[in-house]
């Protein structure tokens, strides 16, 4: 199991990627080196490294996701 951190969120890797739009999404934890932003509206969670690799939910945990499709799954 991942250690999950609740506390001091990491806004940056959500800048670098999104710039202001960050605005659009909660930050909800970390788990591991991965951070969880919840978007407000959609409520569709974007996980993203510090290297600005995406992740998505898979059957065994985490995996690495197609940056693009998970943006756009995202928003919509």
């Amino acid at each position: 199991m991942r250690a999950m951190n609740f506390d001091n969120p990491n806004w940056e890797p959500l800048e670098h990627l999104i710039g202001a739009k960050c605005s659009e999404f909660m930050w909800m934890r970390r788990e591991g080196k991965v951070e969880f932003y919840k978007h407000i509206n959609t409520r569709r969670y974007l996980r993203l490294d510090a290297e600005g690799h995406c992740y998505r939910e898979g059957s065994g945990g985490l995996e690495a996701a197609n940056l693009e499709q998970e943006l756009k799954r995202v928003f919509e």
